[in-house]
């Protein structure tokens, strides 16, 4: 695990998921927030006064705070990814601080514009209402620059992971959207379940212990495909005839199951 010892100063430029848990971790550290931006007044606020820092929604005055204040190591930006380019690019190109963003999908360059610049990605599902142990987190590090580097190392020490790499751009977007289907499209795959069983006298969590069987298997496998189970796999047509039959209202779920169907049948004849 990286270690960090010394006082260091960030700023942030967001107050999302991300950052929510970024910031309090970091200071939690003993690093100190020196100011937090977002577009919204009041959510600033709020993540300010967390971390003891000054709050603005104004991109000037954000600017200017940082430009007078050099012992600003890091500015975090936590933004959407479709608003990282116009954020960038309404940074002052010659900050002293090392300019880091947190998405997974889009390239390191985007801050090409700027003196010292890197990424640090971390490889989690973030919710503000739910507390993270950062050690287990894994952080993906990308930089510029050597100052860019050991700013980002001293920052991931300071987050306490046990996993810090370096990967690529490149590799960082396939990983992303590899994390959509193994998260985000998981997630929503069940609440599709729990829609199914409303009205029923079962609810999700009766499918616990299933759910957490599939996962575990799936991550100690060396190739889950094998493991797949079911009616697609086992090409059982009277069954998939009979879900689809419940699904005839539902054009939409229709589509999915059939589509995840044939997905699932295609990849067994590969293996």
């Amino acid at each position: 695990m990286v270690t960090s010892r010394d006082s260091h100063t960030f700023a942030i430029m967001g107050s999302g998921n991300v950052a929510s848990h970024l910031a309090p971790s970091l200071t939690r550290a003993g690093w100190r927030c020196r100011a937090v931006w977002s577009r919204s007044p009041e959510h600033a606020a709020v993540l300010a006064s967390q971390v003891g820092a000054e709050s603005t929604s104004d991109r000037a005055l954000f600017a200017h705070l940082l430009q007078g204040d050099p012992s600003v190591e890091l500015l975090l930006l936590c933004v959407s990814d479709d608003g990282l380019a116009e954020v960038a690019e309404s940074l002052p190109p010659d900050l002293t601080a090392t300019v880091v963003h947190t998405s997974g999908s889009t390239p390191m360059s985007v801050l090409s514009g700027l003196r010292s610049y890197g990424v640090l990605y971390p490889l989690q599902t973030f919710s503000k209402s739910r507390a993270l142990d950062m050690a287990r987190v894994p952080l993906l590090l990308e930089w510029s620059d050597a100052e860019a580097e050991d700013r980002l190392m001293n920052l991931a020490g300071a987050l306490g992971s046990d996993d810090v790499r370096h990967v690529t751009s490149g590799e960082r977007g396939k990983l992303h959207l590899a994390a959509c289907f193994g998260c985000n499209f998981v997630n929503h795959l069940l609440v599709v379940a729990q829609d199914l069983l409303r009205g029923t006298p079962l609810s999700l969590s009766d499918m616990r212990p299933l759910i957490e069987e599939t996962i575990s298997k799936a991550l100690t496998a060396d190739d889950p495909a094998a493991l797949q189970t079911g009616p697609a796999v086992r090409h059982d047509t009277s069954t998939l005839q009979r879900h689809e039959a419940l699904l005839r209202n539902d054009p939409h779920l229709t589509t999915i199951y059939q589509l995840m169907t044939q997905s699932i049948q295609e990849r067994a004849e590969k293996s």
